[in-house]
């Protein structure tokens, strides 16, 4: 027959729970995963709820760029049956995700590079003097 482990009641709930026998009990009582999640959570700064003008304005350049690539996207299947001869589907109708991919690479990127410079600039930071 297994063993049923160690029931503990939560202090703050009431309801019991199957513990660890090597579950470290502190003397105020057993707290349960629920309960905790609760503290926790409570703790935790409220969720900021952004408005749709401040979304818009996050995303902005990620909107611009897929604008710019849906308007070259015509152009660029034309030039593309032009060369090829046929219509065919090809990269051309990637040329959004594309724009949209180089706006987060760059953005990634600006990040990194401020992100270092704060840690260059830090002050106690470790010098490399000789």
């Amino acid at each position: 027959m297994r063993n049923k482990g160690n029931r503990q009641t939560c202090v703050k709930c009431g309801k019991s729970w199957n513990v660890s026998s090597q579950a470290k009990i502190p003397s105020s009582g057993y707290v349960c995963p629920h309960c905790t999640g609760k503290k926790n959570r409570q703790n935790d700064r409220p969720i900021k709820r952004t408005s749709p003008v401040g979304w818009f304005k996050k995303n902005i350049a990620y909107i611009i760029a897929a604008l710019a690539g849906f308007i070259l996207m015509p152009a660029a299947i034309e030039a593309a049956y032009k060369e090829r001869g046929y219509f065919g589907i090809g990269g051309e109708y990637l040329l959004p995700l594309l724009f949209v991919l180089i706006v987060a690479v760059v953005s990634e990127a600006r990040d990194m590079f401020q992100e270092i410079v704060a840690i260059v600039n830090e002050p106690g930071g470790e010098t490399h003097e000789e």
